[in-house]
C-alpha cells in the first residue's frame, strides 16, 4: 500500500511539474472557452439556429455553462495519465517521457480543434454534431489533398491556432505553477458549472449542443458499435444477380432479358437538380404568395413521363447519384459505398455503348460529395467542374466556391450544340444548395427575407436554367432525337418537423421526395406514374425507352414503361443512419438505427407525417427492411468484386 501511495505522489508531482501537461491544460481550456463563446454567438446571431434552438441570451448562458463539462474532461485526461504513470512507474524515469507527453498533447490539440470546428460547421450546415458516421464519411469521401484544397483561411486558423498556442506555451521560458488553492477553486467552479448545465441546460438544449463535442462523439461511437453488434450482414457472394428476390420483398419482375422496342441511338441529357424537394417546386399556396417556383418544369411535366410520388434513394448527393446512374440502391451503411475508390459496378454509359460521347458540367467542385472515382473507373472521365472551368468567374456559396451558374449553363449548351456523335450529357446544378445565395433582383420570385425565401428564388432560377437547356435543344433541332431526364438528387427541409433543416439529417418526405420526369417528344408518350418510384428506376426505364436489351436481375429498380411497378416496396437510406421502406399502398416504415427506434406513417392519410405510428415486427414492411439491411451490403460488395475481376456483364 505504501508503495502504491508513493507512486501516486510521484505521478502527481510529475504532472504538476510537467511543462507539457501545463501547456496542454492552458491551451485546452482557452480553446474550450473560445468554442463556447463562438457557438453561443453564432446561435444567437444566425439566421437559423441549429436544431431549432431558441435564439436568446438564456440559450447563450446555457451553452456557456457547458464549460464545466470541458473542464471535467480535462480532469479526466489528467486522471488517465495519472493512472498510467501509477501502474507503469518506470515511465517516470524514462528519458523520453516529456517528449512523449508533448507529442500526445500536440496530437490531441489537432484532433480537438478538428472536432470543435467540425461541430460548429455541421450544426449550422447539416443540423448535426460531429458523429461517428460523419467521421467515417470523411474518411470514405475525401483524400487528404482534396480535404486541404477545400480549406479556407479561417478553417486553417481554427485547426492550427490551438496547436500553435500549445507549442508556444510549451516552449516559453515563463515559469508558472498551479497552487493547491487555485486547483481547489478551479475544481469547485467546474463542478458547479457542470451541475448548473445538467439541471438547467440539458432539458432545454438538444444533445448535439449540450454535450462537449468530444463526449458526444465518444457516446455516438459507443452507440454505433452497440447497434453494429446487433446486426449481421449476409455473407458476400460474387454474383451479377442484384434483384431483391424472396418473399420479404414481395413480387418482382420476371428474371429475363428485356427489350420491347427497336434500338434508338438518341442523345441522353440529364439535368440533376441539387437539393430540390418536390414539396416546393409546383406549390402555389405556402411558399411564394400564389406564385409557382418552377412553372416551366410544371409545363414540361405535362408532356413527359412524370413520376408524381418519386423518392430519392438517399438524402445525400453521392449515394443518390450512384442510384441514378446504376439502377441500384446504395449500401445501408454509414460508410459511402458510392465513394469507394475501386467502385466498378456498371454505369449507364456501359449500357449505352462506347460510341456515345459522355461529359458532365457543373459549377461546383466534384472533389466534395460526388462519386468521381466510380465515373472515372467506368470511362466517364470528362467531368468539367469548378477546378476545370477556370474561364468562368466564381462566387462564394457556402463551404466552397462555385462558378457562375448562368455562365456555366451557357458553356454546357455550347457543348451540346457542338457534339457530333450521340452523347450522354449531364448538367449538375448548384444554385439550390445551402446557403442559397441571393443572386440579385432579376432572379427573385419573392423578396428574400429568409433562407427559405432565397431557396424558393433559387428554385425559380433553376427553372429558367432548365428552360434554357430545353429551348437550346429545340432550337438546334436536337430535341426530337434526345431523351431528357430532370431529377432532383434529394429534397430539402425547412423545419417542417422540429429541428429538421437542410437535407441529410432526417428522412422525412421533405428530405427524400424529389422531382423526376423523362421527356422525349418522339419516344415517350406523356403519362403520370402514381405509384412510389425511386432513383434506381431511372436506368432500366431509360434502357427500355432506348430499346437497349438488359437483364432485369442486373438492377434493383424497374422500368416504368410497363404500367404499375411489379414490386411491393421501394427503399431509401439516410445519412443519419435511417433505412426507409415505402409500400405500394404508401405505408412508410423507418428503422432509425442511430437511436435504435422504429416508426411508421400512413402517407395516404397523413402525407405531412404528423402522426407517428408504431412498428409491427411481423408486418411486411418491417420484414422487408430487415431483409434489405442484411442483404444489400453483401450484394453490392460481391457484385463489385465480380466487376473488378472483369466478370460482370
Amino acid at each position: 500500500m505504501e508503495g502504491f501511495l508513493k507512486r501516486i505522489h510521484d505521478a502527481l508531482g510529475y504532472l504538476s511539474q510537467s511543462r507539457g501537461f501545463r501547456a496542454f491544460a492552458a491551451a485546452y481550456l482557452f480553446t474550450a472557452i473560445t468554442y463556447r463563446i463562438l457557438l453561443a454567438s453564432f446561435v444567437v446571431l444566425s439566421e437559423n439556429a441549429p436544431l431549432g434552438v431558441a435564439q436568446s441570451p438564456a440559450t447563450a448562458l446555457q451553452i456557456g455553462s457547458g464549460w464545466g463539462q470541458d473542464a471535467l474532461l480535462l480532469m479526466g485526461i489528467a486522471f488517465v495519465l495519472l493512472t498510467a504513470l501509477c501502474f507503469f512507474p518506470r515511465f517516470l524515469v524514462h528519458k523520453n517521457l516529456g517528449r512523449s507527453v508533448a507529442f500526445l498533447g500536440a496530437l490531441f490539440m489537432l484532433w480537438n480543434a478538428f472536432v470543435l470546428a467540425s461541430t460548429v460547421h455541421l450544426l449550422f450546415v447539416m443540423n448535426s454534431a460531429f458523429t461517428y458516421s460523419i467521421f467515417i464519411e470523411s474518411l470514405t469521401i475525401l483524400r487528404v489533398d482534396a480535404f486541404l484544397s477545400l480549406l479556407h483561411w479561417y478553417d486553417a486558423v481554427a485547426l492550427l491556432l490551438p496547436l500553435v498556442l500549445y507549442l508556444f506555451l510549451l516552449n516559453t521560458r515563463m515559469v508558472w505553477q498551479i497552487s493547491k488553492n487555485a486547483f481547489v477553486v478551479f475544481t469547485l467552479l467546474s463542478v458547479c458549472l457542470f451541475l448548473v448545465s445538467v439541471f438547467w441546460s440539458r432539458a432545454r438544449l438538444p444533445e448535439e449542443v449540450f454535450f462537449n463535442p468530444q463526449v458526444y462523439f465518444l457516446r455516438d461511437v459507443k452507440r454505433s458499435f452497440s447497434l453494429a453488434d446487433s446486426l449481421r450482414f449476409e455473407k458476400t457472394q460474387q454474383s451479377a444477380n442484384m434483384a431483391l428476390q424472396g418473399p420479404d420483398f414481395g413480387a418482382i419482375e420476371p428474371t429475363s432479358k428485356r427489350v420491347t422496342r427497336s434500338r434508338q441511338k438518341a442523345n441522353v441529357v440529364f439535368i440533376l437538380l441539387e437539393s430540390t424537394g418536390s414539396e416546393y417546386i409546383f406549390d402555389t399556396t405556402k411558399y411564394a404568395g400564389g406564385k409557382m417556383p418552377m412553372p416551366y418544369l410544371y409545363s414540361l411535366s405535362k408532356k413527359s413521363l412524370y413520376f408524381a410520388k418519386h423518392f430519392a434513394s438517399n438524402n445525400s448527393s453521392p449515394r443518390s447519384i450512384f442510384s441514378i446512374f446504376s439502377g441500384l440502391y446504395e449500401s445501408p451503411e454509414i460508410r459511402f459505398f458510392s465513394m469507394e475508390r475501386k467502385l466498378n459496378v456498371p454505369h449507364l454509359v456501359d449500357f449505352l455503348g462506347k460510341d456515345y460521347a459522355r461529359f458532365l458540367v457543373t459549377p461546383a467542385d466534384l472533389n466534395w460529395y460526388f462519386p468521381k472515382a466510380w465515373f472515372n473507373n467506368r470511362g466517364f472521365r470528362e467531368l468539367e467542374d469548378f477546378g476545370k472551368l477556370k474561364f468562368i468567374r466564381e462566387y462564394k456559396a457556402g463551404p466552397t466556391a462555385v462558378r457562375d451558374e448562368m455562365k456555366t449553363v451557357d458553356y454546357f449548351i455550347k457543348r451540346l450544340k457542338s457534339e457530333k456523335k450521340p452523347y450522354m450529357a449531364v448538367y449538375y446544378t448548384f444554385v439550390g444548395h445551402w446557403p442559397y445565395p441571393d443572386l440579385g433582383k432579376e432572379h427573385r420570385l419573392i423578396e428574400p427575407h429568409s433562407s427559405r425565401d432565397r431557396y424558393i428564388n433559387n428554385l425559380f432560377t433553376q427553372d429558367r436554367l432548365v428552360e434554357r437547356i430545353v429551348r437550346a435543344l429545340e432550337d438546334a433541332h436536337q430535341m426530337e432525337n434526345t431523351v431528357l431526364v430532370v431529377v432532383g438528387d434529394h429534397g430539402e427541409a425547412f423545419y417542417q418537423h422540429p429541428g429538421n433543416r437542410v437535407h441529410s439529417g432526417a428522412s422525412f418526405n421533405e428530405n427524400i421526395m424529389a422531382p423526376l420526369l423523362i421527356y422525349s417528344p418522339k419516344l415517350i408518350a406523356p403519362r403520370t406514374i402514381d405509384s412510389p418510384s425511386v432513383h434506381a428506376d431511372i436506368v432500366p426505364t431509360l434502357l427500355e425507352v432506348l430499346g437497349v436489351t438488359f437483364n432485369t436481375t442486373q438492377f434493383q429498380g424497374a422500368s416504368a414503361l410497363t404500367g404499375e411497378f411489379a414490386r411491393e416496396f421501394i427503399f431509401t437510406f439516410g445519412n443519419e443512419n435511417t433505412l426507409t421502406a415505402v409500400s405500394r399502398a404508401s405505408k412508410k416504415m423507418q428503422l432509425l438505427r442511430t437511436v435504435g427506434r422504429c416508426q411508421a406513417f400512413d402517407l395516404a392519410k397523413d402525407p405531412k407525417e404528423q402522426n407517428t405510428l408504431g412498428c409491427n415486427p411481423k408486418s411486411a414492411e418491417f420484414k422487408a427492411l430487415e431483409a434489405f439491411l442484411k442483404l444489400q451490403p453483401g450484394l453490392l460488395k460481391g457484385y463489385n468484386e465480380l466487376c473488378l475481376n472483369k466478370a460482370c456483364p
